[in-house]
């Protein structure tokens, strides 16, 4: 499943690790933009997880059709 994550701010893209190879990118509204695939419920939950423990604030979280 493809997944959109939209976070308030931008930042460095030496984290792409801490969100398992999704693709980063900066917005011009000042949010940063997190999408890719998600095997499960449990993997969409541990980037979650990920956002919360950096403090981020999360804007959105949308499933899109393939």
């Amino acid at each position: 499943m493809k997944y959109e994550i939209v976070i308030k701010g931008h930042f460095n893209k030496n984290w792409n690790s801490w969100f398992e190879g999704m693709k980063i990118s900066p917005l011009p509204d000042g949010e940063t933009q997190i999408s890719g695939n998600i095997k499960d419920q449990s993997q969409l939950h541990g980037i979650i997880n990920r956002i919360r423990d950096l403090g981020i604030l999360l804007v959105k979280v949308e499933k899109k059709d393939k």
